[in-house]
């Protein structure tokens, strides 16, 4: 359902949930709230002016920010791994394709003429392969820390969230593009989607909960936040 509010558009989705949540999204700073089942219009309504100051804010900061451009996942372009940055480098596949760290660079084994959307997805493999094993390393980790245990985690590429979290099938769903990002950032993810198991909404127990386990969380969120999914 979208909704006309001063002049502002806001789509609204309604969940079992106990509090509104509100999010500005990328890359044109759309508005949506995620809203109680049974809350009634006027509600929201009443929020998003509330909101406005802040609302327009965040729709400055990402209308500031230069437009991407389109990667061709060429040779020498720089792409990045765990926050660092690497070079990519192309060379002729002997057989079938492949990628692997070399030092400083991220190796793709092409053949000539792959696309740009074949080099992407091989990197995407790449990718897929490094944040599968580090999810590996960690989930016991934060699984021992809040004594939650998911049925599964796994990994999908995602446009506007991080992660995400089906609590009644208990599954745990990580954005691709955490590969890209410091590792605490993939530490924060899974605290946070783990903590969902316990506490559905974003409510006061479940930012509780989470400070409890990760004391660092807000900023860990804060950074996450400013960046780009790309």
């Amino acid at each position: 359902m979208q909704l006309l509010i001063d002049g502002m558009t806001v789509t609204v989705i309604r969940k079992p949930i106990k509090h509104m949540n509100l999010r500005v999204l990328p890359p044109d700073g759309a508005i949506q709230i995620a809203a109680p089942a049974w809350l009634p219009q006027e509600n929201i309504v009443r929020f998003v002016r509330e909101k406005r100051s802040w609302i327009e804010r965040h729709q400055q900061k990402l209308r500031a920010r230069p437009a991407p451009t389109s990667p061709d996942y060429s040779d020498g372009q720089t792409v990045y791994l765990w926050g660092e940055s690497f070079r990519l480098r192309l060379e002729p596949a002997a057989r079938g394709r492949n990628a692997f760290l070399r030092e400083q660079e991220v190796v793709l084994q092409v053949h000539p003429g792959d696309t740009p959307a074949q080099r992407e997805a091989l990197l995407n493999s790449f990718y897929r392969t490094q944040l599968d094993a580090q999810i590996r390393a960690r989930l016991p980790y934060w699984e021992e820390k809040t004594g939650l245990h998911p049925e599964s985690v796994q990994i999908k590429n995602m446009k506007t969230r991080w992660g995400t979290c089906n609590t009644a099938a208990r599954r745990i769903w990580l954005n691709l593009q955490l590969a890209k990002q410091p590792p605490v950032c993939l530490d924060y993810v899974l605290a946070h989607e783990l903590t969902h198991l316990r506490h559905p909404d974003h409510g006061k127990g479940f930012w509780a909960f989470l400070l409890r386990v990760m004391p660092d969380c807000k900023a860990v969120r804060k950074a996450l936040g400013e960046n780009r999914f790309q």
